[in-house]
């Protein structure tokens, strides 16, 4: 009885130490906070991201041919500045941004965490199955949201992670909730997921070689 005893507290401790091993994370853990940028277009509707994109199109018919610029575009091109400005806004403001912000979005969606290399990490998330044995997935995109990768676009890379799993899970159904652990590389990854009108190449920022999965319920 004793023995018996002592094997389940060493058990039980041993899962403890385990469990303290891993690093907790959720998808906003995946986002660097030394590239955080404001983004003055976010805030707009897309009725006026629809005239700055017309404004930014009779602009630069304008300059290729002004000589040839009728003049109803040009009073169409003076109604849309002055409705957007009537609202706040100063189109030629967010034009001059247009190069800037679309960069720092790229940098923001690219962007990993470095110190999370070669961290044991746990981190819940919905699956959608790449490579299958059998019955069992052993290769998998973990997403944030179900329906991310199937509904363009998909999410910026450093919100997806690559995960491999040699033993094999069950799934059943797509978009399945779990919880991965394992150790998370920040490596991109390329693959190509296939959907029911064709296939996808899809580009991850983080990857986790998992040794462990379980069901997720919130």
């Amino acid at each position: 009885m004793k023995k018996a005893l002592f094997i389940l507290i060493t058990a039980f401790l041993s899962f403890n130490l385990s469990a303290q091993d891993y690093q907790e994370l959720d998808w906003d853990n995946l986002l660097p906070e030394n590239i955080s940028f404001d983004d003055p277009f976010k805030d707009l509707s897309r009725s006026q991201l629809l005239d700055l994109k017309e404004i930014a199109y009779l602009i630069n018919k304008k300059k290729a041919s002004p000589e040839d610029f009728p003049e109803e575009h040009q009073e169409k091109l003076q109604q849309k500045e002055q409705s957007l400005k009537e609202q706040g806004i100063d189109a030629h403001f967010f034009l001059s941004k247009r190069e800037e912000i679309k960069e720092k979005r790229q940098q923001f969606a690219e962007a990993v965490v470095e110190e999370l290399n070669h961290e044991q990490v746990k981190i819940p998330g919905f699956l959608l199955p790449l490579n299958f044995s059998g019955l069992e997935v052993t290769e998998f995109l973990l997403v944030p949201w179900v329906g991310a990768c199937i509904h363009t676009p998909p999410p910026n890379k450093n919100q997806i992670i690559y995960i491999k799993f040699d033993k094999g899970y069950e799934v059943t159904s797509r978009f399945e909730s779990v919880w991965i652990t394992g150790e998370m590389t920040t490596q991109s990854v390329s693959k190509e997921l296939y959907l029911v009108d064709g296939k996808s190449e899809i580009f991850t920022g983080y990857s986790i070689h998992a040794n462990q999965i379980l069901s997720y319920v919130k």
